[in-house]
């Protein structure tokens, strides 16, 4: 069976109109993925208001998310967010959780947490392990003599 030149012209003209369309949606899609917002890294110190020192083991979560960090034994931190993240939760057991709002371009929250009322007899132990995926929290309490 041979094909008539026409025809013959009209297919290569078909397959390089494929391969341009292939060519642009693959263009398309990879600017796309280049085009996603990237995270910033927040940083600051978290330290008890009574007695001005740093707290080892504070949780930062950012709110809504599975995101989370803590503090190190100088109360420093660095978590990462999206700029679509809006608030920081900072918890840790005897003290008051305290929100605070992510403003804009600024990069660094210190924050002071309080005490919580009649938890002084309390102490507790955090650690801290990871696995091949995930990172675990693990929380004693005991009372204090």
């Amino acid at each position: 069976m041979l094909i008539s030149n026409e025809t013959f012209e009209r297919r290569i003209v078909m397959k390089q109109v494929w391969i341009i369309a292939l060519l642009m949606s693959l263009l398309f899609s990879g600017s796309m993925l280049l085009a996603q917002p990237k995270g910033v890294v927040l940083t600051g110190k978290v330290i008890s208001y009574e007695e001005h020192a740093a707290i080892e083991g504070v949780t930062i979560q950012v709110k809504g998310t599975r995101n989370i960090s803590g503090t190190l034994f100088d109360g420093m931190y660095a978590i990462e967010i999206r700029p679509v993240d809006s608030m920081l939760v900072f918890s840790f057991e005897g003290y008051e959780t305290m929100e605070v709002k992510i403003m804009g371009s600024r990069r660094e929250y210190n924050v002071m947490l309080k005490s919580k009322q009649g938890s002084s007899n309390s102490a507790y132990v955090h650690s801290l392990y990871k696995d091949e995926n995930n990172f675990y929290m693990i929380k004693e309490s005991f009372e204090r003599f």
